[in-house]
């Protein structure tokens, strides 16, 4: 069986992303494979993406934060990670989409399916509570997973792909479904009925998918329902607190814990400080400034956002980088979702990927997620003049 280089280098760059906790001082070492290939590329190519001018832009309204930073040290290197992100990820990724889209797309969908085994075995051996592989915990496990559920379901929807893209098989239903039960993750669902219901409202037959998502929905509900009456974990309590209460809203918000506070309080702060309070140090900032918010000084201790990250990534960035560094943020994004090169790649599972994974980013924070930078560069590729080489041409 011949190999396929790009899909090899693909899988492993792809694993070499999803490693948190292999790190020196910050850096992640497994992303060393990524720098030597970057700096190939750079050689080779003598120049650099001209999507960098957003990098850079967002990189300078970012700067002024640095004034008002309680550690500098943190905040520059911060700055700098943006600039390393772009070029030795998201640049070496489009490079793989552009040589090869298929096969670029083969590699990660793979690494996805052996990291949900790999997780699958270490909940089972009781080795993690809650799989969650290298990550730092399962809601990043989750988030990372977006594009392997986007597969999954524009397979079960029968969603026609406007780019050439791997089929879903029934084993990677059923690894969705492992992934769920071994992650307890409620991201991860959050993350399916998000999907289904982007992927439903797209392109034709509109009302045959949302009426097969409605009968997915069904099902889910009902096997929750029984899993939820049967079992005492995570997500069994989740969905008896919630779906089992009388009230609701109130459920809601206690099962959030703190996270209400901790985005309220990021919100004052993003208001409060047009240029942030420094990229890199929100909770830095919280801890030397409990007086400027004595509100959240009353909450109990199991409540109180002092020291804790911002949960929204919109309002973490608009509090910490500033209000027009979160504007360019967005503006970039839409261009390469939204411009007209890229007509061609709607309704992609990468388009789509980018879409969930950015609505998902409002209950979660962190931009600086390598593996959402590598999404960055496979969705970049749309936008290129010239992206459809050859091979694509003809599939």
């Amino acid at each position: 069986m011949k190999i396929n280089k790009v899909q090899v280098i693909s899988f492993i760059f792809s694993l070499c992303t999803s490693v948190d906790l292999i790190s020196v001082m910050g850096f992640r070492l497994t992303l060393i494979p990524l720098i030597i290939y970057g700096i190939f590329i750079l050689i080779n190519k003598r120049t650099i993406d001209k999507n960098i001018w957003y990098v850079l832009f967002f990189f300078l309204l970012c700067t002024p934060s640095l004034f008002y930073t309680y550690d500098i040290g943190k905040s520059v290197g911060y700055l700098f990670w943006i600039i390393f992100n772009f070029i030795f990820i998201s640049c070496v990724f489009k490079s793989l989409a552009q040589e090869d889209y298929y096969q670029t797309l083969q590699g990660v969908m793979n690494s996805y399916r052996v990291q949900i085994v790999i997780g699958a075995i270490l909940y089972i051996l009781h080795i993690q509570e809650r799989a969650h592989v290298l990550y730092y915990e399962p809601s990043y496990f989750a988030i990372s997973l977006i594009p392997y559920v986007v597969l999954v379901l524009a397979s079960l929807l029968k969603q026609n792909h406007s780019l050439p893209t791997p089929a879903a098989r029934p084993l990677d239903l059923f690894l969705c479904l492992v992934a769920i039960v071994t992650t307890k993750s409620a991201n991860l669902i959050l993350i399916f009925l998000i999907g289904f219901l982007i992927l439903s409202l797209y392109g034709r037959r509109k009302l045959l998918k949302v009426a097969v998502t409605l009968v997915f929905a069904s099902i889910a509900f009902m096997c929750l329902y029984f899993y939820a009456k049967e079992n005492n974990d995570l997500i069994a309590i989740t969905f008896k607190n919630i779906f089992m209460s009388d009230n609701v809203t109130q459920a809601l918000i206690e099962r959030a814990g703190n996270r209400w506070y901790r985005v309220e309080m990021a919100y004052d702060v993003a208001l409060q400080h047009f240029w942030g309070v420094g990229i890199g140090a929100y909770t830095e900032f919280t801890l030397n400034n409990k007086s400027s918010y004595p509100y959240y000084s009353s909450l109990p201790w199991y409540l109180n956002p002092f020291g804790l990250p911002a949960i929204s990534l919109y309002i973490e960035m608009a509090a910490t980088c500033g209000w027009l560094a979160l504007i360019v943020w967005l503006a970039w994004h839409y261009k390469m979702l939204f411009s007209k090169h890229v007509s061609s790649a709607k309704g992609s599972v990468i388009f789509f990927s980018l879409i969930i994974s950015m609505l998902i980013l409002i209950i979660e924070s962190s931009f600086m997620r390598p593996y959402y930078w590598a999404l960055i560069g496979i969705c970049l590729a749309h936008s290129d003049k010239k992206y459809f080489p050859r091979r694509i041409r003809n599939d």
